[in-house]
């Protein structure tokens, strides 16, 4: 399986056809929706088989995951003017409104919020550790 960033160095269409893994895309949804709609439908028309929304990225905080990484490069500011921070549960309506692909949910902050993701009708949970 490989998930692919949507800050890849390679474009989807490169890693589509020099990877003959199962590739997922990983999305982050951008503050302007046409670019993140392009980005989704270029992984489907290629192949991807599922989108993994990050949905935690606008959650910095100073004792959170985030602390350590920034480091003076600027990627607080770059994700608070670039990501758009108003993402909600009912934006997976409209992601599934522009793909076929099933939709995983990275970034689950809480139990809650993993329980919210099933009534929206997301059935995955793509979790991780830092």
């Amino acid at each position: 399986m490989w998930v692919l960033s949507f800050t890849s160095s390679c474009t989807v269409e490169e890693v589509a056809s020099g990877c003959n893994a199962v590739r997922f895309f990983q999305l982050y949804v951008y503050k302007k929706r046409d670019i993140a709609a392009v980005l989704v439908q270029r992984a489907e028309r290629n192949g991807y088989k599922a989108l993994v929304l990050t949905v935690d990225t606008p959650r910095w905080s100073k004792g959170g995951r985030h602390k350590e990484q920034d480091n003076g490069s600027n990627l607080e500011a770059y994700a608070k003017e670039t990501m758009d921070a108003s993402l909600c549960w009912k934006d997976i309506e409209w992601l599934k409104s522009i793909t076929n692909m099933p939709i995983l949910i990275k970034g689950v902050l809480t139990g809650e919020d993993g329980k919210t993701n099933l009534y929206f009708g997301c059935f995955h949970l793509f979790t991780y550790q830092h």
